[in-house]
């Protein structure tokens, strides 16, 4: 999009949905607390996802009717889902992530399902393969910065990290071996 005066303009927006407590009904109405009680883990997680979705592509179908040069649209996920046996209740955790993982006693599939996120982007001009399939988010903003407006960035190593512990935030571990073997073999 371009501001009057015909600068670009860069809005960035975070959607807290789909995300805990999983109360969210796929027509958009706030299930009472027995309701989502009563229903299973994915279809409280799955409802509010449909509902997620239905507004997503409502807006992107606006944007990209919109006369005028066509949106850079990038819809990314900060993170994936917990696992089962670390995710507690997600109906009633008001306002709270879920009890302390020690990652690194996670297994690979633990690990993968909380760090697959979603990822998908609208780049006009660009091949559909000029993203590999298994680029880390850490590397989306610099590829945009780098192909529509030659900034001189480079990509980083696509890695994955996990913190230790609730007691050790900071301490940070590579999990990308494991990962991305897994998500690449995926792909085949």
């Amino acid at each position: 999009q371009l501001e009057p005066g015909g600068k670009p303009k860069f809005v960035f927006a975070h959607f807290l949905i789909p995300h805990p407590p999983f109360v969210t009904h796929e027509t958009g109405r706030c299930m009472e607390l027995d309701e989502a009680l009563a229903r299973t883990r994915a279809e409280n997680y799955v409802g509010q996802l449909k509902f997620a979705n239905q507004r997503i592509i409502a807006m992107i179908d606006r944007l990209l009717a919109a006369p005028g040069l066509k949106p850079i649209i990038i819809l990314q996920a900060d993170e994936g889902p917990w696992p089962e046996k670390y995710a507690g209740n997600e109906v009633s955790f008001m306002g709270r992530d879920v009890g302390g993982v020690e990652w690194l006693k996670a297994s690979p599939d633990e690990l993968r399902e909380k760090m697959a996120i979603f990822s998908a982007m609208y780049l006009p001009g660009v091949k559909s393969d000029a993203i590999p399939p298994s680029a880390s988010p850490v590397n989306t903003f610099r590829r945009v910065l780098k192909t529509y407006f030659n900034v001189a960035i480079e990509a980083l190593p696509d890695r994955y990290l996990v913190y230790e512990s609730n007691a050790n935030l900071y301490r940070f571990h590579d999990v990308s071996g494991a990962l991305l073997t897994r998500q690449i073999s995926d792909l085949d």
